[in-house]
């Protein structure tokens, strides 16, 4: 596998791109966004989003997953990239990214290839600022693209008490 990613990245090739979103999760309440992918293989989270309330109900936030991962989009301007990020920020109300991830819970989610199945992650807030996933504290998910099957299962990650991640 590893061996025909660097065959497809070395031939300016990129490989499928099912879809993905983002939830995050903090004062502001659960903030869904899709994840689009520019033409450089750079994924940002970018619109369409929603901000639902904080005691959202499966159903709800499934459904806002749903959408965002299947508003995803592929082969995007680079110069979109500055101004999603932007928005992002502008949208919960944060003037820079390491206060928004400070104050923010993060789970990525991954369409697989058939539409049928998404994977959840929940990352692990790293001490100097971003996330990273981690094995010795698995927090992840496989479950089918249903909305009421994919709210509960967020609900469940974030129910995870997850130390900071503080080996770097």
């Amino acid at each position: 596998m590893l061996r025909r990613l660097k065959s497809l990245f070395a031939k300016n090739e990129l490989p499928p791109y099912f879809g993905s979103a983002q939830v995050w999760v903090g004062p502001y309440g659960i903030y869904v966004c899709a994840v689009h992918r520019a033409v450089t293989g750079f994924t940002f989270p970018a619109e369409p989003s929603v901000i639902l309330p904080s005691d959202s109900e499966a159903q709800r936030i499934g459904d806002a997953l749903l959408m965002a991962l299947q508003q995803c989009r592929d082969q995007q301007s680079v110069d979109l990239i500055d101004l999603a990020a932007k928005r992002t920020l502008e949208n919960v109300g944060y003037s820079s990214w390491k206060k928004f991830e400070r104050a923010s819970d993060f789970i990525t989610a991954m369409m697989s290839a058939d539409g049928t199945q998404v994977e959840l992650d929940r990352l692990r807030r790293r001490k100097r600022g971003g996330f990273v996933g981690t094995v010795d504290f698995p927090a992840n998910a496989t479950c089918d693209a249903e909305a009421a099957v994919l709210g509960k299962s967020v609900h469940e990650l974030l129910s995870l008490n997850l130390p900071d991640y503080t080996a770097d």
